[in-house]
């Protein structure tokens, strides 16, 4: 039976949403042209940082499938083998002034899982493999299983094969 791991935005994230929603309102408020570049900025930066939620949340698309076979990550594009993944790792990201848990998928050959990167993730592919040595970071937080556990289910798969 595949696991699904989707995210459940958080306090933190929602209130992010919130901030974003401010541009639009005072865009709209303040009328003009410069107005609605502010609102149409505002907007749409509010679609990219929603875009995530919508569709792991509304539209039930996983942000990690482990499976038999392997491991997919619909929303970033790669699907990886257990005979692909080398490794996985838990490590430190720095945002901002703190240290963020995140996990590593470490795949046999890194540079080809930033090709099956959706192409907008592509860059930030190049930089997590630059950081970390592997393209495949999850950060946590906002998902439906802790890091923990999903290393877990990853490394007992990999063990396996």
């Amino acid at each position: 039976m595949p696991i699904r791991i989707r995210i459940r935005p958080d306090a933190q994230y929602l209130m992010l949403l919130g901030l974003v929603c401010v541009p639009v309102v005072l865009g709209v408020i303040v009328g003009g042209g410069t107005g609605t570049a502010v609102a149409v900025a505002g907007a749409a930066f509010l679609v990219l940082a929603a875009f995530p939620v919508v569709v792991s949340t509304l539209l039930r698309v996983p942000v990690l499938v482990i499976t038999d076979e392997g491991l997919r990550m619909p929303l970033m594009g790669p699907a990886l083998g257990w005979d692909e993944i080398a490794d996985v790792r838990d490590d430190l990201k720095v945002t901002g002034s703190r240290l963020v848990p995140v996990l590593l998928i470490v795949p046999t050959e890194p540079q080809d899982a930033v090709w099956r990167l959706r192409p907008w993730l592509r860059g930030e592919g190049r930089a997590n493999l630059a950081r970390f040595g592997t393209p495949l970071v999850i950060q946590g937080g906002s998902l439906s299983w802790s890091l923990a556990d999903i290393r877990t289910a990853i490394r007992d798969r990999i063990d396996q094969s």
